[in-house]
Parts: structure tokens; C-alpha cells; sequence
């Protein structure tokens, strides 16, 4: 699923909270429900990106 996130005030598009940004894998995690969101796309204007997220293995982060 795409989600646009503002760079500006990253939060998280489930739950609201604060994300977090990782530049070596170039995503956004939620401090709160922990989802990864995956950086794939400049957004519409240029303080967006447009990220996917998808279901995480047990006992595994995506990029693992």
C-alpha cells in the first residue's frame, strides 16, 4: 500500500505518532506501531515522498 509522507512533520499515516528517518535504508519507522514505511517516490510537492509499507516476516525487519 503508498502512503505520501511530509518530510516536514513525518507521522505515521496509521497511528499518528512520530517517524523516524533512516538515511542508510532510506525509510521511515513508526515510533509507536513499529511499521517500516519504504521511501519509493518524490511526491506531488517537494517536502513529500511517496512510501510503501508491507507486511514484515516474524522476527524480521524488511530490509534483513
Amino acid at each position: 500500500m503508498q502512503y505520501t509522507i511530509n518530510n516536514r512533520v513525518p507521522t505515521c499515516p496509521q497511528c499518528n505518532a512520530k517517524l523516524k528517518f533512516s538515511q542508510k535504508h532510506f525509510m521511515y519507522t513508526c515510533w509507536d506501531c513499529k511499521t517500516e514505511y519504504h521511501v519509493i517516490d518524490d511526491g506531488q510537492n517537494e517536502h513529500e515522498f511517496i512510501a510503501i509499507t508491507y507486511p514484515l516476516k516474524k522476527g524480521q525487519r524488511n530490509y534483513d
